[in-house]
């Protein structure tokens, strides 16, 4: 094998390691990213699970819901009142 052939070995490798690790990199961050954003989404969840025929009273907390999900969370407090 010639110099610049193991040259061009190396540098081959060095950049497939790159690679796979940008895109491991960015999976995670994205993960991370999506779990955050998604994290008031599934607090709203659970709380609408709360609410049963014997806790009918429950409401969702609309003041501190952020303002992309208010409106669901006023949209799903008629329905609890209408049992």
């Amino acid at each position: 094998m010639t110099q610049e052939a193991r040259v061009l070995s190396t540098y081959l490798v060095r950049v497939w390691i790159n690679v796979v690790s940008a895109v491991l990199i960015t999976t995670l961050l994205a993960w991370w990213v999506s779990s955050r954003g998604l994290a008031p989404r599934r607090k709203m969840v659970d709380r609408v699970a709360e609410i049963t025929p014997n806790t009918l009273s429950a409401r969702l907390d609309i003041k501190n819901t952020p303002t992309e999900l208010q409106r669901l969370a006023i949209s799903l407090t008629p329905c609890s009142t209408a049992w």
